[in-house]
């Protein structure tokens, strides 16, 4: 996928079309986010080939829509990997590579977008939010890529993806009118998928400054109608309720969604918010129906799932060895390592990546995050960690990760006032009311503190 770390934030507005109507995320425990995902994208392998079988689908299509699975399975490793390295490190490490989760990888962000406030006032995507002061609009790469997604919808106008990538990133932007001339495009082009419909909903949403339209609803409706189970469908139609003044009808129906959802489904946060906002509204407990709409634990893998996922990503190896300049494929292929429990190769596949694209940081810091992980079961790879730190570092001053291992690496070698300052400059990229900010300005306290 072109551009995938800049576009991180806006891709998951994507791989919802295929994630939902149930969509399972990666944990910090030892049940993986990524689990239900695979196991409803492998549901969708099979009818695609029961429907191909019976002739309902043409050859061509069915290869087609086989390999967007595929490659939606493959990436739903994102998170997952995140989760798997997070599970390996300290309490205060797992926190902290959450906020990059939440900030700069919002994959999660990307599938609900919560309406704030008043009915008549318009929300903020989360796909559009940025870490305050590391990006400004003069050096914003969503421009860029804006421009080589409209190339490739002059290139290609028949394929569906282009325009659902132009609309996500175009909806990232702000501009929404933009976004769903985009995605109705994609609409069409997918026979009315209903996750299709549902971000043309949304984008017609906030076009209209959160105000729900005729056309907004009627979208919602048709995606509902083909998919009762669509989640961003589902949470529009509630907000469409409390908007008409039916803020029981929507509190029942965010409640139904909350109620057995995976415990870090992205979009969970956005609609428990809706239910806290709503019941206090209404003068009610909030706490009391969080509680009843308590999250499900996810379900493992079948060892049959297992060994499907692993065929795929050999096939993705073997490829990659015949394409060695395929900078997305490596990035594809070390997060599937990351998602399987094989760090080591991760980090060999990784390092690769990192070596084609020596600029990008994120790149330089996913290997870092590897390099930890895989350093738990082969100690000496931890060698490697602070010249990959520093690096980071070099290429981006503020990284969450690198700032955070830094101030660990001085700490241990009893360098107090270098872990103080590099864990300052961490507070500095955290939101000061969230825990995280909280763990670290306590770590800095405990070694003020400690003779």
């Amino acid at each position: 996928m072109i551009l995938w770390f800049i576009l991180a934030g806006m891709a998951a507005m994507v791989l919802l079309l295929l994630l939902y109507p149930v969509l399972r995320a990666a944990g910090i425990g030892p049940a993986s986010r990524a689990e239900h995902d695979i196991e409803v994208f492998l549901a969708q392998l099979s009818e695609l080939d029961r429907d191909r079988d019976r002739g309902l689908l043409p050859e061509q299509e069915a290869n087609t829509a086989r390999r967007e699975v595929e490659r939606r399975l493959l990436a739903a490793g994102d998170r997952a990997s995140q989760a798997v390295a997070m599970a390996t490190l300290s309490r205060p490490g797992r926190m902290v590579l959450a906020v990059l989760l939440i900030l700069v990888l919002p994959a999660a962000a990307t599938g609900i977008y919560l309406t704030l406030g008043t009915p008549g006032l318009s929300g903020q995507p989360f796909a559009s939010r940025l870490v305050p002061g590391t990006q400004s609009a003069e050096n914003d790469p969503r421009l860029a890529a804006v421009e080589a997604f409209e190339q490739l919808t002059r290139d290609d106008p028949a394929e569906a993806e282009n325009w659902l990538n132009l609309g996500s990133v175009q909806f990232s932007l702000g501009r929404y009118e933009a976004a769903a001339a985009a995605i109705e495009q994609a609409v069409d082009l997918t026979d009315r998928h209903p996750g299709a419909l549902s971000a043309y909903g949304e984008a017609l949403l906030f076009a209209a400054d959160g105000a729900m339209s005729q056309d907004a609803l009627a979208a919602f409706k048709e995606a509902l109608a083909a998919d009762p189970g669509e989640i961003r469908a589902r949470f529009y139609m509630a907000l469409a309720d409390y908007q008409s003044g039916r803020r029981m009808e929507a509190l029942n129906q965010w409640l139904a969604l909350a109620k057995g959802a995976p415990a870090d489904a992205p979009w969970l946060p956005a609609v428990q918010d809706r239910i806290r906002a709503v019941s206090n509204e209404m003068g009610m407990d909030t706490d009391a129906l969080l509680a009843e709409a308590a999250p499900a634990p996810a379900q493992p893998l079948a060892d049959d799932q297992l060994a499907q996922i692993r065929g795929m990503v050999d096939g993705l190896a073997a490829r990659l060895e015949q394409q060695p300049d395929d900078l997305e494929g490596w990035l594809m292929l070390g997060r599937s390592y990351m998602v399987l429990g094989q760090t080591s190769r991760a980090v060999t596949v990784l390092t690769k990546a990192a070596e084609l694209a020596p600029d990008r940081p994120q790149i330089s810091a996913a290997l870092l995050v590897a390099t930890v992980t895989a350093a738990e079961d082969d100690p000496a790879m931890a060698a490697d960690i602070p010249a990959l730190t520093d690096r980071v570092l070099s290429l981006d001053p503020d990284n969450v990760d690198a700032l955070w291992y830094a101030g660990l690496a001085s700490e241990r070698a009893g360098d107090r006032d270098s872990a103080e300052t590099y864990w300052q400059r961490l507070l500095a990229q955290l939101p000061s009311d969230s825990e995280e900010y909280a763990i670290v300005e306590g770590r800095i306290d405990a070694m003020a503190s400690t003779p």
